[in-house]
């Protein structure tokens, strides 16, 4: 009878461990899944003619963009 309490116990050690494991890199996958760029669509300041906005994927925040610099949005062509 506590051979099943010891298979239990490791049971939940072993799913702590892997949850740890999977939520440190959940936002190293986010990264690639909301990319404008990854997704077919350009990171402009304004979305020339013929493309529209997409408010569901982001571009990357650059770091030499100065504090008066146009925030750059995603752009997708329209079909």
């Amino acid at each position: 009878m506590w051979w099943i309490i010891i298979g239990m116990a490791m049971a939940l050690l072993v799913m702590i461990l892997l949850l740890i494991m999977f939520r440190e890199q959940k936002g190293k996958a986010e990264l690639g899944l909301f990319d404008c760029e990854s997704k077919g669509g350009s990171c402009d300041p304004e979305c020339p003619d013929g493309y529209r906005r997409s408010l569901t994927f982001q571009c990357p925040a650059e770091e030499n963009q100065g504090a008066g610099a146009a925030k750059e949005i995603c752009c997708f062509a329209e079909e």
